[in-house]
């Protein structure tokens, strides 16, 4: 019989479904493979070392004191190689779940092919960008699409666009994806109100602790059979049970195809179901929180020498999940940019015409790449 991999988890910066929250824009889940009686070594070790008070760890309070910070990295180097960090831009991971919400039940019929050119990367950093440098189109699209996920309303979905009979222009990536929306404002409107009707769905859509953990436990079970699961109470978790009791005992391996070259696996092998601990009984909920606290704390305050050095000692451990923005996914002098630019004109125009949006579209990119190698563009940067 395999052996099971502990595995413990925490969080910093969750405010729900509100992504949109200024005081605490970063939302950072931390992971941690270690056996318990290690847990409990390595943090009687950091409180006799450090002369710390008390015999629990509490990252908000050890970040905080620069007395203590001296701690944090200490552990955060005694933590490489059996830790993995998701760290998410929570307006970011807004404008991402813009695409899965608006773009991609339309498309649905062939949603391989727009995530194999990053059509989502594309506009959700342009959102993001837009939204952050104080576009009023992308804050009010931004701003509305939030209401109404979290009040699952699809009434308030002709907030999204000006008032009806009034004419949208299409020179822009903002006005393309109103006209889009309000092109198929229908079909987006039914597939929202569908997610009413799933477990745990309803109350937390926007939240990120659940999707974290399902990827992250994706991640650990690349490297252990079998994964024992330990998560500092949540109740996003907690509400949504289904998803990870189908895990238990599961044996067989799927993965799924994430742009061109990319694979994610889609499935892990729990032996029961997710324990939720109070930090105060558990050493390895412990490590977690200090971990998530910090690289939490050190991306809102980036100015700070401690912040750089948690960063910096911390790089290696960063998961390819993390979700921070890529100006590089809007310069339409890179391939990928200029190519979902033409795409989405493609799109707007088919759903302005009502035409078929997958008829002849794989043909249609495919002429893209071609085009792009024979003439590319060299659009000059302001």
């Amino acid at each position: 019989m395999v052996e099971a991999q502990e595995i413990y988890f925490d969080e910093s910066g969750f405010t729900g479904n509100d992504l949109l929250n200024d005081d605490q824009p970063v939302f950072v889940y931390a992971s941690v493979a270690i056996k318990p009686q290690q847990a409990t070594d390595l943090v009687a070790e950091m409180i006799s070392f450090f002369r710390l008070q008390g015999n629990e760890l509490k990252g908000s309070n050890l970040v905080s004191h620069r007395r203590s910070q001296s701690a944090v990295l200490w552990l955060i180097e005694r933590c490489k190689g059996i830790a993995s960090i998701v760290i998410a831009n929570k307006k970011l991971a807004l404008a991402g779940k813009f695409y899965e919400y608006i773009f991609e039940p339309v498309l649905q019929a062939d949603n391989s092919l727009f995530y194999s050119v990053r059509l989502h990367r594309f506009l959700s950093n342009f959102l993001y960008i837009s939204f952050v440098a104080k576009d009023p189109t992308a804050e009010a699209l931004l701003i509305e699409f939030q209401t109404l996920m979290r009040n699952q309303d699809t009434s308030s979905i002709q907030r999204l666009f000006p008032a009806q009979g009034q004419l949208i222009a299409v020179e822009d990536p903002l006005s393309q994806i109103l006209t889009f929306i309000l092109c198929h404002k229908e079909k987006i409107a039914r597939e929202i109100k569908d997610l009413g009707d799933i477990d745990g769905v309803r109350k937390w859509i926007l939240e990120l602790s659940s999707t974290c953990l399902f990827w992250t436990l994706s991640f650990w079970s690349e490297q252990f059979e079998v994964l024992k699961v330990y998560c500092d109470d949540s109740k996003p978790v907690i509400d949504s049970p289904a998803v990870f009791e189908a895990m238990i005992a599961r044996q067989d391996t799927i993965y799924i195809k994430f742009g061109s070259d990319h694979e994610r696996r889609l499935t892990f092998n729990l032996n029961d179901p997710i324990t939720f601990l109070d930090s105060k009984k558990s050493h390895g909920i412990q490590i977690a929180d200090v971990l998530s606290c910090s690289i939490a704390y050190a991306f809102n305050h980036p100015e700070e020498p401690f912040s750089k050095q948690c960063i910096d000692l911390a790089q290696t451990m960063l998961s390819p999940l993390c979700i921070l923005p890529d100006h590089n996914e809007i310069d339409l002098n890179q391939k990928h940019a200029f190519i979902n630019a033409m795409i989405l004109t493609e799109l707007v125009s088919r759903s302005v015409k009502k035409e078929s949006l997958l008829d002849g579209m794989r043909e249609y990119i495919q002429k893209l790449y071609i085009y792009y190698e024979l003439f590319p563009p060299k659009l000059e940067r302001k």
